[in-house]
């Protein structure tokens, strides 16, 4: 419920009474993210053009829209090249945040590298984000996706044994 109390100059304003909670501290830090390029933060936030919807710029509209935040949980934008607006915002825990970060991973399916075809995201190991792709040679593996993108693999492995059919005896036998 709405509070009236006197600001420093003397004059009448309305308190939520919210200034010491999680919920007020997210909205903050979500402000200060986006609109303070002292910050440290900024350049991945505000710097990248993303914004705050007018209505979450007063709190009592961002409490409305979001709930008061849940203990062990913070803000997080479903979409991180998205704003912070109501459709685009939820509480979520770490796990969830860690795996909703912008520089997880990028979305290979579809693409394709030398005989491989990424058709699909895996899972993330070591910070680096596996995915099922298919050879041109008709098997399906999951590898690594940095390798695949940086060109240090270019088959399911079929291209290496494919080059030692086809090299001469002598260099076969140097390779086995």
């Amino acid at each position: 419920m709405p509070r009236y109390q006197r600001n420093k100059y003397g004059a009448f304003s309305v308190s939520h009474g919210q200034s010491n909670s999680p919920t007020y501290v997210s909205w903050c830090a979500m402000k200060s993210r986006c609109l303070r390029p002292c910050m440290r933060s900024y350049p991945r936030y505000g710097g990248r053009g993303i914004t705050i919807c007018d209505r979450w710029m007063v709190f009592a509209n961002f409490l409305a829209d979001m709930g008061e935040r849940p203990k062990g949980m913070t803000l997080d934008r479903i979409d991180n090249d998205g704003n912070y607006e109501p459709g685009n915002c939820r509480w979520a825990d770490n796990k969830t945040q860690h795996k909703n970060k912008t520089n997880n991973r990028k979305d290979l399916a579809g693409q394709t590298f030398g005989r491989l075809t990424a058709i699909a995201y895996s899972h993330t190991h070591n910070r680096h984000a596996w995915w099922i792709f298919s050879c041109s040679c008709g098997k399906t593996k999951v590898i690594d996706g940095y390798s695949v993108v940086s060109g240090n693999t270019r088959s399911c492995g079929c291209l290496h044994v494919e080059r030692l059919k086809n090299s001469p005896p002598r260099r076969r036998a140097q390779l086995a």
